[in-house]
């Protein structure tokens, strides 16, 4: 199968990853682009949809398309299933870009219908994707050791 294919290639090198490349790293806590000042959520969203469109049809897996907001008020994520696809509306504003990124990949699975464990090496396999482009920041080194310090000067024995 070539999702599970994918995913232990992902592991030693990213040639089977294919789409289009996204420069722009996102801090996964602030939301923001950490490489440069440019590139509205609005833009990573549609690279991000480009992508998971490339890699789903990769899979053998009905595309979706991907749009914002949902016609839905207030809720976060809408599907629409069609014959051979189906639409994913995420909504985009007052949300972390990674919870935004988590329901489209949900997107792909529900459009699918997939279910364990295939779901869950499609879910696997496009998080390491999105991950090896740069959407996500796996590095959370750096903001916990400033956290602890914060704490630990803060803290006081009495």
């Amino acid at each position: 199968m070539v999702i599970t294919e994918c995913v232990v290639e992902l592991g030693m090198t990213d040639h089977c990853v294919t789409g289009v490349c996204h420069d722009a790293h996102v801090n996964a806590t602030t939301n923001e682009n950490t490489t440069n000042g440019s590139g509205s959520l609005t833009v990573q969203f549609a690279a991000a949809a480009r992508l998971l469109n490339a890699e789903s049809q990769r899979f053998g897996l009905d595309a979706p398309s991907f749009r914002s907001p949902p016609r839905v008020v207030g809720v976060d994520r809408t599907v629409r299933r069609r014959e051979h696809g189906g639409v994913v509306a995420v909504a985009l504003r007052d949300r972390p870009f990674v919870a935004v990124l988590g329901d489209m990949i949900e997107g792909v699975i529900v459009v699918n219908r997939l279910v364990a464990p295939v779901a869950d090496q499609v879910r696997t396999a496009l998080w390491a994707i999105l991950s090896i482009r740069g959407f996500i920041s796996t590095d959370f080194t750096t903001a916990a050791s400033a956290s602890m310090r914060s704490d630990q000067t803060q803290t006081r024995v009495a």
